[in-house]
């Protein structure tokens, strides 16, 4: 089993102690660097940022500046729940929100598809997550060409490239089973990953249609298989088929920038996502993935998909794989969902589950809402986190930084490799005398930090996707200046 993204620190170096007397009743403890025992959370915390029929954003009618004014203030409400990574949605019919020499322009931005908005969607949208601190990833939907009733423009490659395509009930969807329909699946990240300063691609859970096995009919595929088969079975060959499409989009991010990262949102139950011929099973034992996001979109004591039953199906099935739990914040409301207890219940579960690393929630404009906005910044994410890394393990470690108190004033010097630095406050764990959890207070590129509480800090640098060991504890005492 993978390494818990709760990290267990014993730290037997040096503490820089204030004078402080004994007789002071009200004094905080003492970090004691022999006995006592911290537990350090990085938290993957993300959103999806749906832009496919302006379900987050844009809104097409409104002009160029009032979408880019919307989209940036949208990015930085989610930076104020305190989640720190936002999955947004670049290319949902195979069309972009970015200029494409491959896609048409997206018609969610302008009303028409293929006119230009005068702006680059993703720039600002990259722009604006690394001005706040948030990871983004490139979101993809993989398959999906839009349905019948769309005015596709010519370069779209419904028109462009028709024999790579397939109809499917009034709607259109890339053929999974031509190596020419993977290729071009693989130019998109391709073209993406080598214009853009991205953490990573990632697709959901368009794949084969669902409910095809009751249909077959409607997506005559023999041809293909007859061509392809290559002595499979044709359930076999299908779901090689979206392994292939995995397999292309693993390797494009890997290639063009070794640091990003690549994963997949599958339905949340197995027996759903193995109906699309998407079986994560086979991603985990053929190392194509980087993390896996199952939609577990129930609430506990759901009759069919009950939350604790599905989210504890999925230790198994991920392995070593980092999992994130995908979160139904647009439930709000329904049944199960009645009152805010249910959410904090899931995020409970996915806390205790050592195979669960974070959370994605769907989508941004359900935790932007005023109660949930509150429920995550006051709440479940009254503490702000450093983002887990997903992948393999590149570039530089940047060395443990040297920090010292003056006052109630933290200091430390510019550390090798380092990008930022996150000071971290030492609580103690209600129940225990020697067991601490450290509690992100800020993060920044300075190298001060004013304490507003009397009692033990620590600091850590990260680069990228590394990050330093702890800092030597310190203890910052009350009533210095």
């Amino acid at each position: 089993m993978k390494a818990k993204a709760w990290l267990s620190l014993l730290l037997a170096s040096g503490l820089i102690f204030s004078c402080i007397t004994k007789k002071d009743k009200d004094a905080p403890f003492r970090y004691d660097p022999v006995a006592d025992h911290i537990e350090l959370t990085h938290e993957f915390r993300g959103v999806w940022l749906a832009t496919v029929a302006g379900i987050d954003w844009p809104s097409a009618t409104d002009n160029a500046a009032t979408q880019q004014r919307k989209l940036v203030e949208m990015i930085r409400a989610i930076r104020a729940t305190g989640c720190n990574a936002v999955f947004f949605q670049v290319v949902s019919n195979m069309d972009a929100l970015y200029p494409s020499d491959i896609l048409p322009w997206s018609k969610v931005l302008t009303g028409k598809q293929g006119t230009d908005p005068g702006y680059d969607p993703l720039e600002l949208a990259i722009r604006t997550c690394r001005e706040e601190g948030l990871q983004i990833h490139a979101w993809l939907n993989p398959l999906r060409c839009g349905s019948a009733k769309t005015e596709f423009s010519p370069e779209h490659i419904v028109l462009s490239r028709p024999g790579l395509v397939r109809s499917y009930k009034n709607s259109y969807y890339l053929n999974p089973a031509l190596p020419e329909a993977r290729a071009f699946l693989g130019s998109i990240a391709t073209e993406i990953m080598t214009r853009y300063d991205l953490d990573g691609v990632h697709i959901d859970d368009y794949f084969y249609p669902d409910g095809f096995k009751e249909d077959n009919a409607d997506w005559d595929d023999s041809d293909d298989f007859a061509a392809y088969g290559n002595g499979m079975d044709l359930e076999e060959w299908r779901c090689a088929n979206i392994n292939a499409c995995v397999k292309t989009l693993y390797d494009v991010t890997h290639a063009t920038r070794p640091e990003a990262v690549f994963g997949v949102s599958p339905q949340g139950r197995l027996v759903n996502t193995l109906r699309l011929y998407a079986d994560p099973r086979c991603w985990v034992a053929e190392k194509t993935i980087d993390y896996l996001v199952p939609q577990i979109y129930w609430q506990h004591g759901h009759a069919i998909a009950d939350f604790k039953t599905v989210l504890d199906s999925w230790e198994e099935i991920v392995g070593d794989v980092p999992m994130l739990t995908g979160m139904p914040a647009y439930r709000r409301g329904q049944t199960g969902f009645e009152s805010m207890g249910e959410y904090t219940r899931e995020i409970i579960d996915c806390r205790k589950a050592s195979w669960v690393d974070g959370v994605v929630w769907f989508s941004t404009k359900s935790i932007l809402t005023d109660e949930f906005s509150s429920f995550l910044s006051s709440g479940a994410y009254t503490y702000g986190s450093l983002v887990p890394f997903l992948g393999e393990s590149v570039g530089p470690v940047p060395q443990r930084p040297v920090v010292t108190v003056d006052g109630k004033t933290l200091q430390w010097e510019e550390v090798p490799d380092a990008e930022g630095y996150a000071v971290y406050e030492l609580v103690r764990v209600p129940g225990s005398p020697t067991d601490w959890s450290a509690e992100l207070v800020w993060k920044g590129k300075g190298h001060k930090f004013y304490a507003s509480s009397a009692t033990n800090y620590a600091v850590l640098a990260y680069a990228g996707k590394e990050k330093s060991d702890l800092s030597d504890i310190v203890f910052v005492p009350s009533g210095e200046k």
